[in-house]
């Protein structure tokens, strides 16, 4: 029996990672048959950056094939970081104490 054809891939959820290197981390590719044992493979690519918390896939079965969705809860991610001063260290012998 014929798989049925993956009509379309979406990401959802991702704020600072770029669609493109989602894409570059996945093998299920639009109009390419659907293999589940890929999808799970794709999961576990993008679960290796260390930029999700969570990634869920969905998939919706239609009567043309199936629409893949990969639900994406990004890491916290810092933007940048502030430093005030350095108020009570002092420097004595190339060494930093707390005053």
């Amino acid at each position: 029996m014929r798989r049925p054809i993956v009509l379309d891939v979406r990401i959802v959820g991702n704020h600072h990672t770029k669609d493109v290197q989602i894409f570059d981390k996945i093998k299920t590719r639009r109009d390419a048959e659907f293999d589940p044992e890929r999808l799970e493979k794709d999961v576990r690519s993008l679960d290796s950056t260390g930029r999700f918390r969570n990634i869920i896939p969905h998939t919706k079965i239609t009567k043309d094939g199936v629409i893949v969705t990969f639900e994406l809860i990004e890491r916290p991610f810092i933007e940048y970081i502030e430093h005030i001063g350095n108020r009570g260290l002092a420097m004595r012998n190339g060494y930093l104490y707390m005053e």
